[in-house]
């Protein structure tokens, strides 16, 4: 049987090859991780990795070199090709960057999204300010007669967010179909408690990929 000096001895002995172990892994994760912010792609997949990446370095490399990422990246590289054509239709209008006033140009673009976006009635408007898009958000809801679907990355609570949280809600008690669209990222500070008066209101809201460890852990 080993003496308590004895194992003190082995413990210390190995303990400098397990920091070393673990330094080096956090070194090499940290240049993983320029080299993801380098490559581009999505920012979802590039977050995902990098979650990964730092929590375990090693076992995450191997993932990432094992599990076939270039797939995505491939498909990526064909869709911006295909895009390519879409660069001659656009033009700088008071020095922003919009597509041309021509509805055979918008009708192009929206098509390679979805071919059967366009559809009668519909036009398209740029929005330069927050106020200009918040007058247009009053007039839409306030205008509807059947449904407001509202999709949006970024969506605080602010006073501009209250108020159209406010509008949703008096939408959904006119009796509209009422469904909010929100990025779970984009959006952080928006919590559930301020979604209550809109739910309330018969309206729906949900989040766009939500994060794990704020809905589903483990």
């Amino acid at each position: 049987m080993p003496s308590p000096v004895q194992d003190a001895s082995i413990s210390l002995t190995s303990l400098p090859w397990a920091l070393l172990f673990t330094v080096v892994g956090e070194v090499v994760a940290l240049a993983m991780l320029v080299r993801l912010v380098r490559r581009g792609g999505s920012a979802a997949v590039t977050l995902n990795w990098a979650f990964i990446i730092l929590l375990a370095p090693w076992l995450g490399l191997l993932l990432y070199y094992l599990l076939p990422h270039e797939i995505s990246r491939r498909r990526l590289r064909r869709r911006q090709r295909r895009l390519a054509w879409i660069e001659p239709t656009i033009g700088v209008v008071e020095g922003i960057t919009v597509p041309v006033t021509s509805s055979d140009a918008v009708n192009r673009v929206l098509r390679t999204f979805d071919p059967d976006a366009v559809v009668g009635g519909n036009a398209l408007e740029i929005l330069d300010s927050g106020t200009r898009m918040l007058d247009a958000m009053r007039a839409a809801i306030g205008e509807a007669r059947q449904f407001v679907h509202l999709q949006t990355y970024i969506f605080r609570p602010d006073a501009a967010g209250r108020e159209v949280l406010d509008l949703l809600a008096s939408a959904a008690r006119r009796g509209l179909e009422v469904r909010l669209l929100y990025d779970s990222f984009g959006s952080w500070s928006l919590k559930n408690r301020h979604l209550e008066g809109l739910r309330a209101a018969g309206g729906r809201a949900a989040a766009f990929m939500p994060l794990l460890w704020r809905h589903r852990p483990f």
